[in-house]
């Protein structure tokens, strides 16, 4: 579950629990491999991740420039993250209000 703003589009990411959390995500979805799989400077290849195909700069991207991309969006969105918990958020902001517009919008999904 996580909550976004239905006025200024505001969002964080999923509520953390036992279950889930970035730092578990990241290392269970498959990264772990890469890792240790001695190929780190080769091209990265992933249908799963597509949206990372491509070139930074004029070479194509490496597995190892693949995964430093990972940890830098997850350390942003942990960074990033206002509510760990939804039992936090809900004791902190009852009425909904909004971190970035101050409307009483957010949304829970």
């Amino acid at each position: 579950m996580f909550i976004y703003c239905e006025n200024c589009k505001w969002t964080q990411d999923d509520f953390w629990h036992e279950g889930y959390n970035p730092y578990e995500y990241m290392y269970t979805q498959g990264n772990k491999d890469l890792l240790f799989s001695g190929k780190l400077d080769e091209v990265f290849m992933s249908e799963k991740y597509d949206r990372y195909l491509g070139y930074i700069g004029n070479h194509p991207m490496t597995n190892r420039e693949f995964l430093v991309k990972e940890m830098r969006r997850w350390a942003d969105t942990i960074e990033k993250q206002r509510w760990i918990t939804i039992e936090e958020y809900r004791k902190e902001n009852p009425e909904g209000m909004c971190p970035n517009c101050k409307r009483k919008t957010l949304i829970e999904d």
